[in-house]
């Protein structure tokens, strides 16, 4: 007996089972444990601003130079009022809204930080590569 199927054969399982059923409009109250029958979309963007997903630094992807400068720091609910350079980062953290200039944050477990200027490895960033 085979453990373990491609994704291919999980794929072509998948499209086979067609779910069948009954769709009914319920009050939200009588919804627990059911599913939409169609997509559900939101009439805007929640937050309205590019923001952090998670806790680091934001920086102008440049693949060159050795470190950056860390020169602001931005926490969620901030509004920074300025375009970051190439060159330079700012520590960013959860929710915060991403500053004018920067394409990129990088995690802070991938950051060695030695008083304002900040290191990583810039090739475990590059399309097709992995993140340790």
């Amino acid at each position: 007996m085979k453990e373990f199927i491609t994704v291919t054969e999980a794929k072509t399982i998948l499209k086979s089972q067609r779910i069948k059923g009954k769709t009914a409009v319920l009050p939200l109250s009588e919804s627990l444990g059911k599913f939409t029958s169609s997509a559900v979309l939101a009439p805007m963007d929640v937050p309205s601003f590019d923001n952090s997903g998670m806790d680091g630094y934001a920086i102008a992807w440049d693949e060159t130079g050795e470190g950056r400068e860390v020169t602001e720091v931005i926490q969620a609910g901030a509004n920074p009022d300025f375009v970051l350079g190439k060159g330079k980062a700012v520590r960013i953290f959860t929710g915060a809204p991403v500053p004018q200039g920067a394409d990129t944050v990088i995690p802070q477990e991938h950051i060695t930080r030695t008083d304002n200027m900040i290191f990583f490895d810039s090739a475990v960033f590059f399309q097709g590569s992995k993140c340790p």
